[in-house]
């Protein structure tokens, strides 16, 4: 009788040791499911802190934290001047007070970037004579542009332009033309340049293709003069144009973005 009792508690030890083995294996075989849920909830998070391809031509950033100097130069009819130099470092509350009243965008038409400078500054817009305007960025984007109010009568034709393009790759075309003087010319890296009568053809017909005016934004002006000598857009890091008419008035435009 001993001996049945004792192979029987032997049996009984073996057999709950086997169950305990396999109760083990299986639970490193199979993880829990919240562990598996939690796994992609990681992996999602990785893919939205992945930094996405930025477009450089993108809209201008207007972060105040992010602007290095801002300068604003006007003058009035009456022979006034104003000068507004701030640097990000110095004078980031005068810098954000700026921006929180005027947006400063690519594509805003200049007009209203200059109404909303006058009317910031208590203004009034008959009693500007010049504007000159440029931010810059910790991240060297810039956007300028500059106004010159001209006679209301005369002739209005183009007496002066110029234009520079820089190339990512280096390269750079300078546009100069001055009929008044009669010097014309074009300039390219490779040595190509042009000169006199063709270098006057190729800039009037630039011109003609390109609608100019306070009512455009500086990001259309762009894109439709370098639309003009067939450049794009993704390939260039400097642009900046400037023109006056015979009746005094002058327009300027620029844009860099690195």
């Amino acid at each position: 009788m001993k001996k049945i009792l004792i192979i029987s508690l032997i049996i009984l030890s073996m057999m709950i040791s086997v169950a305990c083995t396999n109760s083990g294996n299986d639970t490193n075989q199979q993880p829990p499911e919240n562990i598996e849920e939690n796994q992609l909830d990681i992996n999602e998070n990785k893919k939205e802190v992945e930094s996405p391809n930025v477009d450089k031509n993108t809209s201008f950033n207007n972060n105040s934290e992010e602007v290095k100097e801002l300068n604003l130069d006007i003058e009035l009819l009456s022979g006034e001047e104003l000068e507004y130099d701030l640097d990000g470092d110095r004078d980031e509350r005068e810098i954000d007070k700026f921006l929180s009243a005027v947006e400063i965008n690519l594509d805003k038409p200049i007009d209203k970037m200059i109404d909303e400078i006058l009317n910031h500054l208590e203004i009034n817009r008959q009693d500007l004579k010049e504007i000159d305007f440029e931010l810059e960025m910790y991240s060297k984007e810039k956007i300028g542009f500059k106004y010159h109010v001209g006679r209301d009568n005369g002739e209005k034709i183009i007496d002066d332009f110029d234009m520079d393009i820089k190339f990512e790759a280096g390269a750079k075309w300078e546009y100069e033309y001055k009929l008044r003087d009669s010097e014309f010319k074009i300039e390219y890296s490779d040595g190509t340049d042009l000169r006199g009568k063709e270098a006057q053809d190729e800039m009037e017909n630039i011109l003609s293709e390109v609608t100019i005016g306070l009512e455009q934004s500086i990001s259309q002006l762009k894109k439709d003069f370098l639309a003009a000598v067939n450049v794009n857009e993704d390939d260039i890091t400097e642009w900046d144009f400037e023109l006056k008419y015979t009746t005094g008035e002058k327009i300027k435009a620029k844009h860099d973005n690195y």
